[in-house]
């Protein structure tokens, strides 16, 4: 055998390798899907969980990234696996859509299914924003069959001294109740400089409890 053969059959090899799952702890792993990066418009730094769908969808967020400016104020995004196999192991990532700031940004928490089957989420900064919250106090979003709507803005209720009586800076999922209710608690804010707040859903009407 030539050494220039060799050498083409070794980088084939090595080729198919990398795209095999790997196993770590006895678990198969495979890398579907690389964020490109904080300046980019696919996203940076999934810092929240992904959620599945019963059509097989997976949907989450980025703290960074997406279409508005650089580094931008994060985004929803879905992926799409079509059961991936061994030759196969890459997913489809589709932008829902890139935060602009009016209507949040920096989401950290994954989203969450409503009882409606809507998607919901929240962000942790922009929207409302004052002298003790430069960086905004944060929102909260819902996703219908005619795309995506801001249904609050924390800061909205702010005591004689700017701060926020509703609370600011949620960075954990909302969480599905009773009676069609999402739960959810904030960084900041509050009567007692913490906040826990309810939102239930009315007709695409997202009311703090």
């Amino acid at each position: 055998m030539k050494t220039g053969v060799g050498k083409t059959l070794v980088l084939i090899v090595a080729a198919i390798l990398l795209m095999l799952p790997r196993v770590r702890g006895g678990i198969l792993y495979s890398n579907l899907y690389e964020f490109a990066g904080f300046s980019t418009k696919s996203g940076a730094y999934p810092y929240g969980t992904l959620i599945q769908g019963s059509n097989g969808v997976l949907y989450g967020t980025t703290l960074e990234g997406g279409t508005n400016l650089i580094p931008g104020y994060g985004m929803v995004f879905e992926a799409t696996t079509n059961n991936p196999t061994i030759f196969n192991n890459r997913a489809v990532l589709t932008v829902l859509h890139s935060f602009a700031g009016s209507d949040g940004g920096a989401p950290y928490a994954g989203l969450a299914f409503g009882a409606d089957g809507n998607l919901y989420g929240t962000t942790a900064l922009y929207a409302i924003s004052n002298s003790l919250f430069p960086s905004g106090m944060g929102s909260v979003f819902g996703f219908h069959k005619t795309g995506f709507t801001r249904l609050y803005r924390f800061g909205t209720l702010l005591n004689l001294h700017g701060q926020p009586l509703d609370g600011a800076s949620p960075r954990t999922a909302l969480v599905s109740g009773p009676g069609g209710c999402l739960f959810g608690t904030t960084y900041n804010g509050g009567t007692n400089r913490s906040e826990e707040h309810t939102s239930e859903l009315q007709s695409r009407q997202y009311l703090v409890c």
